[in-house]
């Protein structure tokens, strides 16, 4: 049969889909677990048959497979979910069929093909074309719980404002349960960080935007990533995180001092010090007042350098009286109205749920290569153990309970209990670890699949971190930091050259202008009280009157960028799907703008003085009074 469509399909997928591209070119005719024929249907058009527990299955009818689809596909009811999950491809008939119908009410697709030669064979005979109709779509080839947890997690923003419709496909059922199962699991997994992510949303969101418009001036006498874009160019950094297995090396970070970066997690900072090891950055990204106790008693630090994310507490950037780094970690639109302080493309650096992936952000921002990870466990390999290394300022004693499949935190009297689920460690077992763990793990896994560099698990223990390369500290240390092995031999040099004077190890941050940044900062106030005013004054009143106020206060979507954090929970909730759709009563519908109205007017009471009272007192240390260079 000919190859009618191979060629335009591989142009399509490295196109659209580069990965999977790159996947299709590596693959071989021996990945298949699933028995099957390639048949010639009795109109021409192919399927597949297959063998299951010995009886010969047909994929597709053997008739005429299209119209087959066609049926299937208008028998549908219009798609639910903001992101739909296919089980099953096949050879891509009925999804083709689905996304011609419906590919465009949808957030996302994401296809899941257990038997990845399925979708390798079907490239010479279907037409891909139709896929682009979709605004979102992602092609799982295979059945591991990490390649469907990291798909799902980037549709992470639609699956907060709606929800997960899963469809298997007709022929389904050939697949075994252990897919399935995995499958429910992963799913249960992101559900769990959706719940967690908009529990955080609504406790944590006004905070997140006191501390960020709180720093303002630390961030305005901040470098940004784009200052130190490729400034340790192939030279080796080590991130020291806090987790148990620090204790196991901790003490060979004395040797690799003068050779490599360390990038120390806030966690470690402390711990660090302790052993007279210093590091040359330390990064914080968490808003709380647990990670703000990680620098009590800590103060005119000249080192390590300091790189922050603008939500950490606002009295931990003046701890640190050495250069800074400001990493923008959500809150990009901001500064587009902020004179001096617009971004550039690389300082939006990928989003981190967890310290270490901010640390790891950075160094690959930072051109550093390898990067090796110390201290980074994700998951509970001691379950009757410490949750950190010695010395560290929260540690907590913990409890794994496999019956109840939960793990306890215990410090002093407080504790706290959470599910668990288990993940392979690094010696090839199964270890507990929770939600959170588990969400930067994968989240890691997906950076590290992308990054321009050699990353190395010198943990020795904790999960196993797919895409690095095990071995102990010691090996990596000799191999990469201490014997000029590497491509550019003065690294050792380069570093300490660099580094012997923390405040000199980053460059000075550009001067800037005083007088502009505070016009700006005044600018955001007023608009922000414009839009209080608005939304007070439409409550209470006719629905024409809600929604008009609505359309005013939503222009340009300004209010959002400015209150991001603080209104980031109303935009999930009024994201749903219907949620102002004019089918609803005239009742529901005044009930949402009544609560939409007071939301809004609440923030911008709250904030707008905050914006013009950190513009009043705006002082940093390298800043001009005229106009900006």
């Amino acid at each position: 049969m000919k190859n009618t469509h191979l060629n335009s399909n591989l142009q399509f997928l490295s196109r659209y889909f580069p990965q999977l591209s790159a996947r299709i070119d590596a693959m071989h005719d021996s990945n298949r677990s699933i028995p099957f024929e390639f048949i010639a249907g009795e109109r021409g058009t192919p399927t597949f048959r297959v063998s299951v527990d010995g009886n010969w299955k047909y994929l597709h009818s053997r008739y005429d497979p299209v119209s087959e689809a066609v049926r299937w596909a208008q028998s549908q009811p219009a798609a639910t979910g903001s992101v739909v999950i296919f089980v099953g491809w096949g050879m891509g008939y009925h999804i083709i069929e689905w996304i011609k119908r419906y590919g465009r009410t949808v957030a996302a697709v994401v296809v899941i093909e257990p038997e990845p030669i399925f979708f390798q064979e079907s490239l010479a005979h279907v037409d891909l074309r139709p896929l682009a109709n979709t605004s979102r779509m992602e092609i799982v080839l295979g059945s591991t719980g990490q390649d469907i947890y990291q798909s799902l997690l980037k549709f992470m923003e639609p699956i907060l404002s709606g929800d997960l419709a899963v469809i298997p496909l007709p022929f389904a059922a050939i697949y075994p349960a252990t897919f399935f199962n995995t499958l429910k699991s992963e799913i249960q997994k992101l559900m769990a960080a959706k719940k967690q992510m908009l529990e955080h949303m609504a406790a944590q969101g006004a905070r997140c935007q006191e501390n960020m418009i709180r720093n303002l001036p630390a961030v305005a006498d901040s470098l940004f990533p784009h200052d130190i874009h490729n400034l340790a160019s192939n030279q080796p950094a080590i991130i020291v995180a806090a987790g148990p297995s620090l204790d196991r090396n901790i003490d060979l970070l004395n040797q690799a001092n003068n050779h490599t970066w360390i990038i120390a997690v806030d966690t470690s900072l402390r711990i660090l010090r302790q052993r007279g090891i210093e590091s040359h950055l330390v990064v914080t990204k968490d808003p709380t007042e647990h990670n703000r106790r990680h620098f009590d008693k800590l103060e005119n630090l000249v080192s390590p350098a300091l790189a922050f994310d603008p939500q950490v507490s606002p009295d931990i950037p003046p701890r640190f009286t050495g250069p800074k780094v400001c990493m923008p970690n959500r809150n990009h639109t901001v500064h587009h109205y902020i004179s001096g302080l617009q971004l550039q493309s690389v300082d939006e650096l990928p989003l981190s749920t967890n310290v270490a992936v901010a640390a790891f952000n950075l160094a690959v921002v930072m051109g550093c290569n390898p990067i090796i990870f110390v201290g980074l466990d994700l998951c509970f390999s001691d379950t009757q153990g410490p949750s950190h290394a010695s010395g560290a300022t929260l540690s907590s004693v913990t409890r794994f309970s496999s019956t109840e499949q939960t793990i306890l935190y215990q410090r002093g009297s407080a504790q706290d209990t959470l599910a668990i689920m288990l993940v392979e460690g690094i010696d090839g077992k199964m270890y507990p670890t929770h939600t959170t763990f588990y969400e930067a793990l994968r989240l890691l896994e997906s950076l590290i699949q992308k990054a321009p560099c050699e990353c190395i698990d010198a943990s020795e223990g904790g999960a196993r971190i797919a895409g690095t390369r095990i071995m102990p500290l010691a090996e990596a240390l000799q191999l990469y930091c201490l014997n000029g092995k590497r491509d550019n031999v003065s690294v050792s040099a380069g570093v300490e050259k660099t580094h012997t004077r923390a405040k000199t190890a980053l460059p000075l941050p550009p001067l800037r202008n005083k007088n502009a940044i505070q016009k700006s900062l005044l600018d955001i106030a007023a608009h922000i009280t414009q839009c209080g005013q608005i939304a007070k004054q439409a409550q209470d009143h006719s629905l024409e009157s809600a929604a008009a106020a609505r359309e005013e206060i939503e222009k340009d979507y300004r209010l959002y960028h400015e209150l991001q954090s603080a209104l980031e929970r109303l935009m999930v909730e009024i994201s749903r799907p219907n949620f102002w759709d004019e089918s609803n009563s005239q009742d529901v519908l005044m009930e949402r703008y009544q609560w939409y109205l007071s939301e809004i007017a609440r923030s911008c009471e709250l904030f707008a003085p905050l914006y013009a009272e950190i513009a009043d007192s705006l002082s940093f240390s390298r800043a001009e009074m005229g106009n900006s260079r």
